[in-house]
């Protein structure tokens, strides 16, 4: 019995719906006809067709259904044709890919919809890459033209993150290494988003392997991109795909194939040799892809429609980290995503208008000369477009530079950019949630014109009230659409009024930010959006009702807190990091949200004393395989900020990690960060609190509440927390505020250690 037969028997069962029908690859290829080739990827020839496979988007089960009962769903796929032959080895790859894609799901790996093993035949059908491979683009100028330095970065961010997940991320404890990661394997959907396409070399590290290494009998992957240390002593560890990957970086930059003759000719040693020479000795920008520059004379070049100096240097720099000999000299790939997503950074912000690095005015236009100018030739910003909807003398299909140039002279643009945004932001409510709009009548009577016996805090300009008002029923209602707003179910509730700050000089970012994410998440532990109000420069958000206040409530009176055990602190603590995790890790549509500003403001308290995220005015979204974004933007609140983003814009979830971290030192302390004891000691709560940790000198900062002393240097815990209960929290807690981002845990781990903690105490107690 062959390997192709053993395997067939063994996954069968487990397989069974992703198996395809040959009758049915033959009838869409037209019995592989070359009209549907795309080219032979490697020795395997290659279709595109349209074709049924199963539907694992819209499936309840598979288990305990016959064939034929599988949902299916019609698509373009790519069909990839195994040679024939009785090569053990190529039966081993077709078997290695169907294992690794179907252990697999990340949206920069290729979806695997089926196989077809019947006679000879063994045939992999995956999800189509509309846009061809990128190796098809790398030495062909026409092509190149459409990988602008931003597609370049963005291709290698979605490979990277790719790799990062095949390394670290995956389930069950599951490593790959995938040992071919090179350009002809990375395909490109329709909006040039970037897949790893080829696993038959991929190699699983046993789940209960500890060392980082591998020593496979046979070397795989190929000459030009394969780790000259694996090759050498037979050793794989997850740098060889570093190594293989950095190869990559230097075929985006130079816009040529690792394989292409100029580098053979040049070196028989390939081309992450002569990139490491050339970038010792200071050359290695004669190497970029001339498509990305404008030669100005014999020694220097002037960047064009292509890297800014930081942007370029940021990705050349990590680019020869990854090609290092050997492979402890090597980036991991998370540093690699942070680096490559820090080069993107640069690139949006220091690129000026019409996507280039030159200096473009109207002035200098006029210098030249340059009297009319049409809508297209016009440089744009975002800044300037945001201007010119709001004058209607702009949209003459010919402009006089003069006429653009007092128009930005005379008119007051930051006033004019507030009114588009508003503009924006309003369309979209009334499209996606008109059902949730309240009237401002309603909300003043409900409040007797804001008065302050309603109100019930006041910060940072917002104002917040309690009142009673009818909103829309968001539990009981079957539908919302085709209905008038007077249409919608309503419910009369206790609700909390956030009412902003209102005026011509505010364009309201922080409010529709926090309508955009509270309507786009659903969790016990994050409070719910009831409504909103946008009525002449009035803009109001409504919510439900916390009953027992704030967390800051408690924290600012001492005598509030006697009613905050260790228990409920602890279930407090574990409610908050519930919603951190959802918003990091578990929400659907592809989506996560970074909050920004975790702080005991902004964790509201209901009857229960059930704990719920109040605040996302300054959250952002980022995608599930996104580990940081960079912003200059101000988040949060200062003694809650961290400071690795406070110093270099890079804002991750281990910012909201650290942000937390402070709340669990406030809550074990029993003061606000901010309070008057820790700015006489001239140092934020965190700073302190770690430094008190490594002097084991900590339990003096605990609430006295918590605690009967007895001596200067000890004390008797008393209807408070077991010492293994604290101690477990004590060390988590400290874990979240390290300096740096990447030695804090995750909210996963967070979540482990409080609910161990809490564990602790209840069954002790008990």
């Amino acid at each position: 019995m062959n390997e192709v037969q053993q395997n067939v028997i063994c996954q069968g069962n487990i397989w069974k719906h992703l198996k395809i029908r040959l009758s049915d690859i033959q009838l869409a290829t037209q019995n592989f006809s070359k009209t549907y080739e795309i080219g032979p990827l490697e020795d395997y020839p290659s279709y595109r067709v349209e074709l049924d496979y199963f539907d694992k988007e819209n499936h309840s089960s598979v288990e305990e259904k016959i064939e034929g009962e599988y949902p299916q769903r019609r698509n373009s796929v790519i069909v990839r044709r195994y040679p024939f032959g009785e090569d053990s080895y190529k039966e081993k790859y077709f078997f290695r890919e169907i294992e690794v894609l179907t252990s697999v799901k990340h949206p920069n790996i290729v979806t695997l919809y089926g196989f077809c093993i019947e006679g000879l035949e063994m045939i992999l059908v995956t999800e189509n890459v509309a846009n061809g491979y990128l190796g098809d683009y790398l030495g062909k100028v026409n092509d190149m033209h459409i990988l602008t330095w931003e597609k370049r970065l963005k291709i290698c961010i979605d490979v990277a993150h790719a790799l990062n997940h095949l390394h670290y991320e995956m389930k069950d404890q599951k490593k790959i290494i995938n040992r071919d990661i090179r350009s002809p394997n990375i395909g490109l959907d329709e909006n040039l988003g970037a897949k790893i396409y080829n696993f038959r070399f991929s190699l699983f590290f046993p789940t209960n392997q500890n060392d980082t290494a591998l020593y496979p009998k046979k070397l795989a992957g190929y000459i030009d991109y394969i780790d000259p240390e694996y090759r050498k002593t037979r050793k794989l560890k997850r740098e060889s795909d570093v190594y293989g990957f950095g190869v990559f970086l230097f075929e985006i930059l130079c816009g040529r194939r690792a394989t292409d003759p100029i580098y053979k000719t040049e070196s028989d040693k390939g081309l992450a040799h002569i990139a490491r020479r050339n970038f010792s000795i200071g050359k290695l920008e004669d190497m970029i892809d001339p498509l990305l520059k404008e030669k100005t004379h014999e020694n220097s070049s002037v960047l064009n429609k292509g890297p800014n100096k930081d942007s370029l240097n940021t990705f050349i720099e990590i680019a020869h980290q990854c090609v290092e000999k050997t492979q402890n000299h090597r980036p991991t790939m998370k540093v690699v995503v942070k680096e490559l997503e820090k080069a993107l950074f640069l690139q949006r912000q220091m690129t000026t208008p019409a996507g280039t690095t030159e200096t473009v005015t109207m002035e200098g236009m006029r210098s030249k000369g340059r009297t009319k100018l049409t809508w297209d030739e016009l440089p744009m910003t975002e800044l300037i477009m945001d201007q010119l909807i709001w004058d209607e003398r702009m949209w003459d299909e010919n402009l006089t530079a003069h006429d653009v140039i007092d128009f930005f002279h005379h008119n007051d643009m930051p006033e004019l950019r507030r009114r588009n945004i508003k503009a924006e932001k309003l369309e979209y409510l009334s499209q996606k949630l008109e059902h949730l709009k309240i009237c401002l009548s309603d909300i003043k009577l409900a409040t007797d014109n804001f008065s302050e016996a309603c109100k019930i805090a006041s910060l940072n300009g917002l104002t917040l009230y309690r009142a009673e008002v009818d909103h829309f029923d968001i539990e009981n209602h079957p539908s919302i659409e085709g209905k008038n707003a007077g249409d919608h179910p309503k419910i009369h509730n206790t609700i909390v009024i956030t009412r902003y700050p209102y005026g011509p000089d505010t364009d309201g970012e922080e409010f529709f930010t926090q309508i955009e994410m509270l309507s786009s998440v659903k969790h016990p532990n994050i409070v719910t959006l009831l409504g909103y109000c946008v009525e002449g420069f009035e803009m109001i958000i409504v919510t439900e009702n916390v009953s027992n206040g704030y967390l800051s409530d408690y924290l600012e009176k001492v005598n509030s807190m006697h009613i905050l055990t260790w228990e409920k602190r602890l279930k407090i603590c574990i409610d908050v990091a519930h919603a951190l995790r959802y918003i990091h890790y578990e929400m659907e549509n592809q989506k996560a949200i970074l909050n920004c500003d975790i702080s005991s403001y902004n964790i509201g308290l209901d009857e229960n004393l059930k704990a719920k995220i109040s605040n996302f005015g300054f959250s952002v979204f980022i995608s599930p395989n996104q580990e940081a974004l960079y912003s200059n933007r101000s988040f949060g609140n200062i003694y809650y900020i961290d400071p690795e983003y406070e110093k270099t814009g890079m804002l991750k979830r281990e910012s909201d990690v650290y942000s937390f971290g402070v709340v669990l030192f406030e809550i074990l302390c029993g003061r606000m960060a901010g309070d008057q004891i820790y700015k006489e000691s001239d140092k934020r709560l965190a700073p302190l609190a770690r430094q008190r940790f490594c002097m084991g000198t900590l339990e003096d900062m605990i609430d006295p509440i918590l605690k009967d002393e007895i001596g200067e240097n000890n004390f008797v815990l008393n209807g408070g927390p077991n010492k293994d209960s604290l101690h477990t929290y004590i060390e988590i807690a400290h874990k979240c505020v390290a300096e740096t981002q990447d030695q804090r845990p995750t909210m996963e781990v967070v979540i482990r250690e409080l609910e161990k903690a809490i564990f602790i105490q209840v069954s002790l107690c008990s």
